[in-house]
Formats: C-alpha cells, sequence, structure tokens
C-alpha cells in the first residue's frame, strides 16, 4: 500500500514540472519514489534524514550531501542537527569543522525553496578560488560544484540542504534543481513531523525527570499489563527485589498476590474503567526475600477507542507503608521561606519524628525544637502538627 501510494503521488506530480518533458525523463518514478520515502522516513532515523542524503548523493551524482536543521535565530551550534554523507565529509565532521565552515557558506538568505548553485552566486571564477571557502574546505576536501536549497518549517525550524560535486564533475543541470524543488513541498512536511516529535520528546524528557523525583514508585503499564516504564523510586524496587519483571511484565509478592494483582491490572486497563475518572484499585502484598509489605494502587489512564495497542494504559503506584519518606530540607526551605534549622526540623516531622526525636538527631533541647516549630507554623499558616505534616507532604515531592 505505501509503495503504491507514493507511486501515485510522483506520478501526480510529474505534470508540476511543466517545463519540459526533459524533467519527467530525468526523474524517473522509482528514483522520486524512493526519494518521497526516504524524506517521509527521515523524521524517525535515529540520525534524522541520514537515508535521504544517501538517496540524494546517488540521485544528483555527488560526493558530499549534508544537512543542516535548527533554527537560524539561534547562534549555539547545539541548538541544531547536523547530518551528511560522503567521505570528505565525514572524515571532517566535528564542532570546531561546521562552525566555521558555517561562518563561510556563501549559502545564505536563500529564496525558501529554491535550489541555487554555487557558480549563481559567486559567478566570479577568479574570486572563487582567492576565497578562503575554497583554501580551506572546498580545495582541500575536492568540491567544485554546489547545490544549496532552504525549506522553512514551523516556529522558524529550517532544514538546509547542500550537495557537491568534484572539479572533474560539472555543474548542476536545470532539471537536477528542478528534481530539488519538486520535494520541498513533502520536506515542509517531514520538518512539521520532525518538529511534533522533538516537542513530544522534550514533554517525555520532562515528565520522566518530574516522575524520578517522586519517592513513590511508578510504573506504566499498556492495556495487556505490559511495563512500559518505570521512575527511579521503581527502578530501584526492582533492583533490591521487592519487585520482579519477567517477561516485561510487572509481579510481586507470592502466586495469589501475582494473580490478584493480574486481575487488577486486567480490569484497569479495560475501556470501561478508563471512562471512569478517579476510579483505583489497591492491593498490599507481602514482598519476598525478607523485605517490607509493599502498597500497591492502581489507576486507570483515559485511553481513545482508536485501536492502537501498546499506549499507557495503567499507572500503578508502590510504596512501602512502613517506611518513612525523606522529605528534602533545602527544598522545604525554599518553598515555605524557612530557616536551615527550621527546614530541618520541618522535613524530621514530616517523616515521623516527634519533637523529642528531632532533638536528639540534630543535638538541641526539646525547647528549642518546639521554639522552632511555632516559627514554622507562622511561616506556613497552620495551628497543628498535623497540619503542618499535610501541606508539606502535599506540597513537597519526597526524595
Amino acid at each position: 500500500m505505501r509503495v503504491s501510494l507514493l507511486a501515485f503521488v510522483a506520478k501526480m506530480q510529474r505534470p508540476l514540472a511543466s517545463v519540459g518533458s526533459d524533467v519527467a525523463r530525468s526523474t524517473t518514478i522509482p528514483d522520486f519514489e524512493e526519494l518521497l520515502e526516504s524524506i517521509y522516513e527521515g523524521p524517525f532515523e535515529d540520525r534524522p534524514w541520514r537515508s535521504f542524503l544517501e538517496v540524494v548523493q546517488r540521485a544528483l551524482g555527488a560526493t558530499t550531501a549534508g544537512i543542516i536543521v535548527w533554527r537560524p535565530e539561534e547562534t549555539e551550534r547545539g541548538g541544531g542537527l547536523i547530518e551528511t554523507v560522503g567521505e570528505e565529509w565525514l572524515a571532517r565532521s566535528s564542532d570546531t569543522f561546521f562552525e566555521t565552515y558555517l561562518a563561510l557558506d556563501p549559502f545564505v538568505d536563500l529564496p525558501a525553496g529554491l535550489p541555487v548553485t554555487f557558480d549563481e552566486l559567486v559567478p566570479d571564477t577568479g574570486r572563487l578560488v582567492a576565497s578562503e571557502l575554497h583554501a580551506q574546505y572546498m580545495q582541500p576536501m575536492g568540491i567544485r560544484y554546489a547545490l544549496g536549497v532552504d525549506v522553512r518549517g514551523p516556529s522558524g525550524l529550517e532544514l538546509r540542504l547542500r550537495a557537491a560535486r568534484p572539479q572533474r564533475s560539472h555543474d548542476f543541470r536545470d532539471d537536477e534543481k528542478r528534481k530539488c524543488e519538486r520535494l520541498v513541498p513533502h520536506i515542509e512536511r517531514a520538518l512539521k513531523i520532525f518538529a511534533k516529535i522533538r516537542r513530544l520528546e522534550s514533554r517525555h524528557a520532562l515528565y520522566e525527570g518530574v516522575m524520578d523525583q517522586i519517592a513513590t514508585g511508578m510504573v506504566l503499564l499498556d492495556e495487556s499489563g505490559r511495563v512500559l516504564q518505570l521512575n527511579r523510586a521503581a527502578r530501584d524496587l526492582v533492583q533490591e527485589g521487592s519487585l520482579q519483571i519477567r517477561d516485561g511484565m510487572l509481579e510481586v509478592g507470592n502466586s495469589a498476590a501475582a494473580e490478584e494483582l493480574r486481575g487488577l491490572i486486567q480490569r484497569a486497563g479495560s475501556a470501561e474503567e478508563a471512562r471512569k475518572p478517579g476510579v483505583m484499585s489497591a492491593l498490599r502484598v507481602e514482598a519476598q526475600g525478607g523485605h517490607p509489605p509493599l502498597s500497591l494502587l492502581l489507576r486507570p489512564l483515559p485511553t481513545r477507542s482508536d485501536g492502537v495497542a501498546g499506549r499507557p494504559s495503567v499507572t500503578v503506584f508502590i510504596s512501602k507503608p512502613e517506611e518513612r519518606q525523606s522529605i528534602p530540607p533545602e527544598i522545604i526551605r525554599k518553598i515555605f521561606g524557612l530557616t536551615k534549622t527550621e527546614a530541618s526540623v520541618c522535613s524530621l516531622l514530616a517523616q515521623g519524628s516527634n519533637a523529642d526525636e528531632v532533638a536528639s538527631r540534630l543535638g538541641v533541647s526539646v525547647h528549642t525544637v518546639r521554639a522552632h516549630i511555632r516559627s514554622i507554623f507562622k511561616k506556613t499558616g497552620v495551628s497543628k502538627q498535623t497540619e503542618l505534616i499535610r501541606r508539606v507532604l502535599k506540597s513537597v515531592p519526597s526524595g
């Protein structure tokens, strides 16, 4: 289906190059079909558009080809993506190389989507030979002819495509330039896909970082109960042996507890449960290997009936009820505007210590601890120790 669709697109696009039949002959259906496929595969590759560059290199008979994906207003190269093919460029691929090369690159401010050759930009051969670009890059790399096209994407994103040939070759012909121009609308669409993927990746990294700050173990499951993701606390539980993951499935406790857990996961992952916001199931299991008991809460995630398998369906929260959670004093201090000592007192109280235990831990008198507690009450706007602990636990991620 995919090949026939691409062939259809290619066939429909052939009349777009209306300047003559030479264009239709120069861009065969299989050639253009392969270019289109590599363009749309590009955003999903580990090295984006690597296969596209390889096809471009063959289709244009270029010795080297490269792309730069970035936002031009970003002055730091770290904000962009650079990919190349060709032995000459690959041998020189380094941060220093590209920073210097880009500073000398004559392909600047190109009309969007219009392929331009180097000789069109620098028609004076004598000026070219005397240039620093020729001395530092073109001559050592054996490059004489170059083609560039800039494609604008969403939110200022830009893809710059470059291809080059040696002295013994010839300049890029008009039909080859038109071949590149026909690719522009597809590159624009692929750039939109690429930008969306990068946004999703950034959100995922953010959520993953937040999850890892939570002391409670969190395991994300799909509709079949297969583990998709664990936070740091859950990974620690697996490492110590309190949790097991076998064949991609979450397992805890003895066989009876494991069977009950599977039943809860199956119900939580059902479409019916997903439509009930706030519904949670609970399970307490005796961990093996002498570890403390575990408390599990299962919460279904809202899903859409689109038939897509493998999407997040159930979140499992795992904690040790008998284990006190550590609340970082420095975070408490910043959130509530406490002194360092007050924050330490507050942290110990939130862990379940009483005034005598806090005094012993800090090496001060109980009278001093109670004075700190009164000051903390005033700053946090509470009047009881239970209210204070509840507010801290709600406001501060434990670690």
